[in-house]
């Protein structure tokens, strides 16, 4: 077989539908973990919410990593090849004029844009609309307030002052990316104690990014608009920013300081419930209180605030080995790839378009020792007559050619391999060679020839399917 570690191909990131694919497999399935251990409290309690944060770094490793790596096991799907013929090799109609044939696949990648265009036009007038109503309704703060949050921000080791104004807001919030802004809420008066809880609170979502965390998950949303994990995947994410936020403060906190700034939040909470059922109607910031499972969420606030300082103590070893135990999670999860086999034929006339592979058509070429290559020569009615040379990067598919098929095995030398690169209709086999060897055996060429040889300008046909 081919050597890994020795080839130049892993430098570029194997990726395709099917890695794709399996992304969005285990998205939903780390995300229905997530949901699990962010809803036991206990849990939080006992492992803490740094251990939550990092398991909600997996989910989004894993999303952003559509890659199979090298000791990923191939395990071929019929079902998998059957949903994927289906959808692209079904033609449902020809557009007019155009000569092109339309399939499932069009159709649904067409309804999936539309879907993303849609979401995010929404979120964008939502928050355009948001802004403007804040904009219409802000006044600036009172001296002795903006002297307060001068004093918490220095706190924080200074950076950029950030600035504060009253609105029309149900709850305090940081509103803004580039440069966040504090809104209170202009009918609410707070005592200094439980403003500056307040304002430490506001401040380290600020000094935590959470709001471009936000804004992250809320665009995957729009991409995935419609896997309802997601919107479940965006409360959870922002229950855990609020709980990170919460540990946080209160870890600046004396045990006194923590009564006040449970206070604050209980007073905060009470009155956006107020102002709420009179109302009676939807309010503009996230607050969801008269929905159960915004009720949960708050309730696992009050919980986790209150036995605040029963949570168990982690030393940072104890991150260490949980970050190592993430990241073996991770490399678990591209053990496997699915693929898809076609009923019709094997997964050996898959490099063929369909042509059968046998004993009187096809070989192995052997160069060098265990880097396989299939050689088939076509059928004289196929669009691929001439023979074909692809490489057999799956054991198992070079233990079917040599067991199952029972194919001849020819182990050539340079000379000989570029005799096959000639047979396959190579125009430059010196230069399909190069090819080749620079993607799986680079260390046989000479210095020479890899300064002579540019992938990027590689303009040859390297004849494999």
């Amino acid at each position: 077989m081919f050597n890994s570690d020795n080839r130049w191909f892993h430098l570029y990131i194997p990726f395709d539908a099917e890695t794709v694919l399996m992304a969005v497999l285990w998205l939903c399935l780390l995300i229905v973990v997530f949901h699990f251990f962010r809803k036991r409290t206990k849990l939080i309690q006992n492992f803490g919410v740094t251990t939550l944060l990092l398991l909600l770094g997996l989910v989004l490793v894993r999303l952003f990593m559509p890659i199979q790596l090298n000791y990923s096991k191939d395990i071929p799907s019929v079902l998998l090849g059957r949903i994927s013929s289906f959808f692209c090799d079904t033609q449902l109609f020809v557009l007019p004029g155009l000569s092109v044939g339309v399939t499932p696949l069009h159709l649904v990648l067409a309804v999936w844009l539309a879907g993303i265009v849609i979401s995010l036009v929404q979120f964008l007038w939502y928050t355009r609309k948001c802004l403007k109503a804040y904009l219409e309704t802000t006044r600036d703060p009172l001296p002795e307030e903006t002297e307060l949050l001068e004093q918490v921000q220095k706190e924080f080791h200074g950076g950029r002052p950030a600035r504060m104004y009253h609105a029309m807001v149900l709850s305090p919030m940081t509103y803004g990316y580039f440069r966040p802004t504090i809104l209170l809420p202009m009918s609410q008066l707070y005592t200094r104690d439980e403003l500056r809880c307040v304002l430490l609170h506001e401040l380290t979502h600020r000094y935590h990014r959470d709001s471009w965390i936000k804004l992250l998950v809320q665009i995957l949303c729009c991409l995935f608009w419609w896997n309802p994990l997601m919107y479940l995947f965006r409360q959870d994410v922002n229950q855990t920013l609020e709980l990170h936020c919460d540990a946080s403060v209160c870890a600046r906190l004396t045990p006194s300081e923590q009564c006040d700034y449970l206070q604050a939040i209980v007073g905060t909470m009470s009155f956006s419930h107020s102002v709420q059922k009179r109302v009676k109607e939807k309010a503009t910031t996230a607050s969801r209180l008269s929905s159960q499972t915004q009720q949960e969420m708050i309730a696992q606030r009050m919980e986790l605030l209150v036995k605040i300082n029963e949570r168990s103590k982690h030393t940072k070893w104890y991150y260490v080995v949980t970050v190592f135990v993430m990241m073996a999670a991770l490399l678990c999860t591209y053990l496997f790839a699915f693929s898809s086999q076609s009923q019709e034929f094997n997964r050996l006339e898959y490099y063929t378009s369909g042509v059968a592979v046998n004993q009187e058509n096809s070989y192995l070429v052997e160069y060098p020792e265990g880097c396989y290559f299939l050689a088939v020569k076509g059928q004289p009615d196929s669009p691929y007559a001439l023979q074909t040379l692809t490489p057999l990067e799956n054991s198992a598919l070079v233990e079917q050619a040599l067991h199952e098929r029972g194919l001849e095995v020819k182990t050539v030398d340079k000379e000989g391999f570029l005799e096959v690169l000639a047979l396959s209709g190579s125009q430059d086999p010196e230069s399909d060679y190069l090819f080749w060897a620079y993607m799986y055996f680079p260390d046989l060429l000479t210095p020479e020839e890899r300064d002579a040889f540019s992938i990027e300008e590689y303009g040859g046909d390297h004849t494999a399917l």
